[in-house]
């Protein structure tokens, strides 16, 4: 069972012009966090053992803001991204880096789930955000609901902690820094964590 989110309140990243909606579940999440309990503790300098069983709740939790701000998933996990509408040429994907485009599934007007021919489409994973578009003789299905009909399943992440840019590890640490420092409710200094994160944040057109 996949665990269902939209983007939370503090994520600054608003959508595309023309980018029909979409929501994401996670049907597999990463086996593991990108820094270590040891590697936080160190950069926080964290130097006792009292509060240890808090630290993987921290990582997981800096990781996962890191990557809703950024779009950029850390290490590799299967998603369902449902749209409510094919997109003609192409359809924007919400997260990167693309490793698989496992299937593209939409729910007819009867309710069935329906797998579509890979003939029909193509993966773009070199651009960011990476695109699905359709082939020369391709066809988005046209029975679909009216209601989320299409559901892209991929792969996204990378392949080994090496792989991810060391300045967006840097952002994680800084999140894991500052809960590991404040208790009480306080605003987040995002300075430094947006010099670190700047690149990455998909640019909007309102």
């Amino acid at each position: 069972m996949g665990v269902f989110y939209e983007p939370p309140f503090w994520a600054r990243r608003t959508r595309t012009a023309g980018v029909p909606h979409y929501a994401i579940t996670v049907v597999t999440p990463p086996a593991s966090e990108p820094i270590s309990s040891a590697e936080a503790k160190l950069n926080a300098k964290m130097q006792t053992t009292d509060e240890d069983s808090l630290v993987p709740r921290w990582i997981a939790a800096a990781r996962s803001k890191v990557e809703q701000e950024t779009s950029v998933r850390f290490l590799s996990q299967t998603l369902d991204i449902a749209f409510d509408a094919f997109a003609d040429p192409w359809l924007t994907l919400p997260v990167w880096p693309i490793t698989t485009l496992t299937s593209v599934s939409y729910y007819d007007t009867a309710g069935g789930l329906q797998v579509v021919d890979p003939a029909n489409y193509l993966l773009d994973k070199a651009s960011r955000p990476p695109r699905i578009g359709l082939t020369t003789a391709g066809v988005w299905p046209t029975d679909g609901r009216l209601f989320q009909p299409g559901v892209f399943r991929v792969v996204a992440g990378y392949a080994t902690v090496a792989d991810i840019p060391a300045d967006l590890l840097m952002a994680v640490h800084l999140v894991f820094g500052w809960f590991a420092q404040h208790r009480e409710p306080t605003a987040f200094e995002r300075e430094a964590y947006d010099a670190f994160i700047g690149p990455y944040v998909p640019v909007s057109v309102m």
